[in-house]
C-alpha cells in the first residue's frame, strides 16, 4: 500500500551541457521517474539528483570512480538503496542523442529511457547478462510508453 507520507524529491541539474535540450525536459523528466517508481510498486521515499551532462563530463567521472577510460550514457551513484533510495544520476545528453536513432527514440525519449535505466538500477534490476539485459530494456520500453 502507499505511504502518503514518504519523501519524494526529484533535483534536476545541468554540468556543461552544450546543446540544446528538448523542450520541458525537466518536468518530464519528473514524471518519468514517478512513473518508475509507481510501476514498480517501490512506494519507499526517494530523493534523486538527476545531473545531465556532456560526454567529457561523464568519461571523466567514469576513469575516476570506476577506473573505465571511456564515456558512458548513464552512471548512478547510490548513497541509499532499500526502502529509500537516494542516488545521484548522471545522463550524458550528447550519448542519448547520439543513440537516439539506433534504438528509434527521439532525444527527449531517449533521455527519459536512461532515467528509467538509472532508477531500475536502483532499485534491484541488473543487465549483467543479455537475458537480463533484455529484460530490463523492455521493462524500460513499456514504462517509457506509458507517459510519452
Amino acid at each position: 500500500m502507499k505511504d502518503q507520507n514518504r519523501k519524494t524529491t526529484i533535483r534536476i541539474h545541468n554540468l556543461n551541457v552544450k546543446i540544446d535540450l528538448p523542450e520541458n525536459i525537466e518536468n518530464d523528466i519528473r514524471t518519468v521517474a514517478k512513473a518508475t517508481f509507481d510501476q514498480e510498486k517501490f512506494f519507499g521515499s526517494y530523493q534523486l539528483s538527476i545531473v545531465l551532462t556532456s560526454d567529457e563530463e561523464i568519461k571523466e567521472m567514469n576513469l575516476r570512480y570506476l577506473q573505465k577510460d571511456r564515456t558512458t550514457d548513464v552512471m548512478c551513484f547510490p548513497y541509499a538503496t532499500g526502502k529509500q533510495v537516494q542516488s545521484d544520476i548522471f545522463i550524458s545528453v550528447d550519448s542519448a542523442q547520439a543513440q537516439a536513432e539506433q534504438y528509434n527514440h527521439t532525444f527527449k525519449q531517449e533521455i527519459l529511457f536512461l532515467v528509467i535505466h538509472g532508477i531500475l538500477h536502483l532499485i534491484g534490476w541488473n543487465d549483467d547478462s543479455d537475458g537480463r539485459r533484455n529484460q530490463m530494456w523492455g521493462r524500460q520500453e513499456q514504462i517509457l510508453k506509458s507517459v510519452c
